[in-house]
């Protein structure tokens, strides 16, 4: 049995907290969870603390041990998902959608 948490549950249970979304908590990143991350994307101002605190507590996680976990979408987190988006080959514009977030929960 693999030990680390599941990462797409935890986002998933974020997802329902943060926007009521509806997410069923099964760990894994179907197609309503698609919907879901292109409809609720976090970017530079959005006022989702619940969400941008996973993100920013995700991308610790990740190796970018200096951010702040504080809830607020500032250029230092636009800076690191951007870093994040380049390293995984994604669509880099700061946005966190679908696919970023996919690519946070692996």
């Amino acid at each position: 049995m693999d030990p680390r948490p599941n990462q797409v549950k935890i986002w998933q249970g974020c997802m329902n907290e943060q926007w009521n979304c509806g997410l069923e908590i099964d760990g894994h990143f179907g197609p309503m969870c698609t919907n879901e991350g292109t409809k609720h994307q976090l970017y530079y101002g959005v006022k989702a603390p619940i969400m941008v605190r996973w993100l920013q507590n995700r991308l610790k996680e990740l190796g970018y041990k200096d951010i702040a976990i504080d809830g607020s979408f500032g250029p230092d987190t636009r800076r690191k998902v951007i870093d994040f988006q380049k390293k995984k080959h994604l669509s880099v514009d700061g946005y966190v959608g679908s696919a970023t977030y996919k690519a946070l929960t692996e």
